[in-house]
C-alpha cells in the first residue's frame, strides 16, 4: 500500500524538532486519518497505531557521522524498494537478504552493518556481536498498525468492539513505551513503571556501550545534512505516495512545533 511508505520517507519525521511530538501529531492529524481510511479500503478496520521504533544504523566500521562514510559499505536492510533507494542514494551498497544471511554475512565480514529499532531488534538480538558502532540518526519510525478482518469486526457486538477498541487503545500504550524508553523524556519510562511492567534493560542505548558499541548520538545539524542527502529520494518518493498526504503529514507536524 503506497501510502504506508509516509513515515518511511528518510528523515522526514526526525528533521523535526521533537521527533516523537511530530509523529503523535501524524497519527493524530489529517495524514493520520487518510492512513487509516488507506488501509480500511482494503477490506480491514482500523483499531490503532502503535510502533516499533525508530530505526537506527549498526555497523562494523565507524562511527558513521555524515553521509561520506556511508560509501561502499554493504549494508542489510528491508526489501522494501524505498530502503534500497534511501542507502543507495547515501552511496551504500543495500543488501536486501533475510535475517539468517545477514547474521552469516556479519559473522564472516561480508555484510557491514543492518537498521534496525535499538529497543526491539538491536538489544535483544546482542547486536554487539556482530557490530561495534551504533548511529542514532533516527532515519524513519516503524508505525505498527492495529486491524482487524472488517467481515469479522462487523460480528461483534458493539459492546465487544467497544471493549476491543479499549484493549487496542492499551497496546498501543504499552507498545509506545517500550520503543520509547530511554528515547523520550522520561515520560515511558514512568508508564512502564506505573503498570509494573519495566523489561529488564530500561536504558537500551546504555546497554549498547556496556556491551563495548559506540552510540553516536545525531545533533539536529547532523540530522539536517542526512535530510539534505536524501532530498531526491523524498521527492521521488512523495509522487508515488501521493502529495496530498505528504503535504497533509508536513502541515500536522508544522502545527505540532
Amino acid at each position: 500500500m503506497k501510502e504506508l511508505n509516509l513515515t518511511a520517507l528518510p528523515f522526514f519525521v526526525a528533521n523535526n524538532p521533537d521527533r516523537y511530538k511530530a509523529i503523535d501529531a501524524i497519527e493524530a492529524g489529517k495524514s493520520g486519518k487518510m492512513l487509516e481510511k488507506a488501509i480500511e479500503k482494503t477490506g480491514v478496520k482500523f483499531l490503532g497505531w502503535s510502533e516499533n521504533g525508530f530505526r537506527e544504523l549498526t555497523t562494523s566500521k565507524g562511527p558513521i557521522e555524515k553521509p561520506e562514510d556511508m560509501k561502499g559499505m554493504k549494508l542489510r536492510v528491508c526489501g522494501t524498494p524505498i530502503f534500497i533507494d534511501i542507502f543507495s542514494s547515501l552511496g551504500a551498497n543495500p543488501q536486501a537478504i533475510n535475517w539468517s544471511e545477514a547474521v552469516t554475512g556479519f559473522q564472516q565480514g561480508i555484510v557491514d552493518g543492518q537498521e534496525n529499532p535499538t529497543n526491539g531488534i538491536n538489544v535483544p538480538t546482542k547486536v554487539w556481536q556482530w557490530h561495534k558502532y551504533s548511529t542514532d540518526w533516527h532515519y524513519m519510525i516503524d508505525p505498527l498498525f492495529f486491524t482487524a478482518n472488517m467481515k469479522v469486526w462487523k460480528e461483534f457486538s458493539p459492546e465487544d468492539q467497544k471493549l476491543i477498541l479499549s484493549c487496542a487503545a492499551e497496546a498501543e500504550k504499552y507498545g509506545k513505551a517500550l520503543s520509547r524508553l530511554s528515547n523520550d523524556n522520561g515520560q515511558a519510562y514512568e508508564y512502564l513503571k506505573s503498570i509494573n511492567k519495566l523489561p529488564a534493560v530500561t536504558n537500551p542505548k546504555e546497554e549498547l556501550k556496556k556491551n563495548g558499541m559506540t552510540v553516536t548520538e545525531y545533533t539536529p545539524e547532523m540530522i539536517k545534512r542526512f535530510y539534505e542527502a536524501t532530498a531526491g529520494v523524498r521527492a521521488d518518493w512523495t509522487q508515488k505516495i501521493g502529495p496530498d498526504v505528504v503535504k497533509a503529514a508536513e502541515e500536522d507536524m508544522k502545527a505540532a512545533k
